[in-house]
């Protein structure tokens, strides 16, 4: 609606942003390097953050770096996950039809990621969104699936990823075990303002505008309400440009935003 009136080629701060154009932040750079180390090593990673930091934009950003030829990504998003439900996608992401009992399942999983590994040197990564959410029976689960050759090998890369409680729970000690199996956790941090104004016009140039639009006082404002997650940024963001966009504003101001986040109250 409002692309032609600021001159942008396309819609900034929309949430299915190309992976090439995401905002590259130290935070950002430091868990797609540690997830990469995981995925290399074949074992599991825990990444936390509160709703709306990007904890998703990073596993789409993952998926995106490894190489297909050397790995298999499987994306999980299930708030009620069951042990039977997790063979069952994870097999069908193998390509594969799976049919049976949940003891089934689980030897056809071992045999098709040895199959990938050993046949056709491919390691299967499977990443967990939304993982705060997962029953108990799920998280033990877990434990047996990187269970191969009595804890000497294994063939898979597990990347759990949730909530700040998801480090809560796994740390809880009847959780220990799956605890001390994570290789490398990573917490995904709040913008603070320079952060922000950065991510701000970065989305702004990627949307093929050169110029500032949004002043330091309104991104100051913007910062402190959406208490640094980009997901939240991005929303004050868009209510702003559309905002002025109705009142034929060229630069967006601090009334812009007031009148977005009493709508948004």
């Amino acid at each position: 609606m409002y692309t032609a009136h600021f001159g942008f080629t396309q819609a900034p701060f929309e949430r299915e942003l190309p992976t090439e154009l995401l905002y590259d932040s130290p935070c950002f750079s430091e868990a797609l390097a540690r997830l990469l180390y995981v995925c290399k090593k074949r074992t599991l990673a825990l990444i936390t953050g509160e709703a709306g930091s990007g904890k998703s934009a990073l596993l789409r950003l993952l998926g995106s770096r490894l190489d297909p030829n050397a790995y298999l990504y499987s994306y999980i998003a299930d708030s009620s996950l069951t042990p039977r439900n997790f063979y069952f996608l994870s097999l069908s992401a193998m390509g594969l039809s799976p049919l049976g009992h949940l003891v089934k399942l689980k030897s056809l999983f071992k045999r098709a990621l040895l199959d990938l590994y050993e046949n056709k040197g491919k390691t299967t990564v499977i990443a967990i969104d939304e993982a705060q959410t997962l029953e108990a029976s799920m998280l033990f689960e877990l434990r047996f699936v990187m269970n191969f050759n009595y804890d000497a090998f294994s063939p898979l890369a597990i990347i759990l990823v949730g909530e700040t409680s998801l480090r809560t729970t796994l740390r809880a000690y009847h959780m220990s075990a799956i605890w001390r199996r994570v290789e490398t956790g990573y917490h995904l941090s709040a913008l603070d303002f320079e952060q922000t104004k950065k991510y701000i016009n970065h989305q702004l140039k990627s949307a093929g505008c050169n110029r500032p639009l949004f002043p330091d006082d309104v991104i100051s404002r913007i910062q402190e309400k959406s208490k640094g997650m980009p997901a939240y940024i991005n929303t004050l963001c868009r209510g702003c440009l559309l905002d002025a966009f109705t009142r034929k504003q060229e630069l967006i101001d601090g009334e812009n935003l007031a009148r977005v986040l009493t709508d948004l109250s």
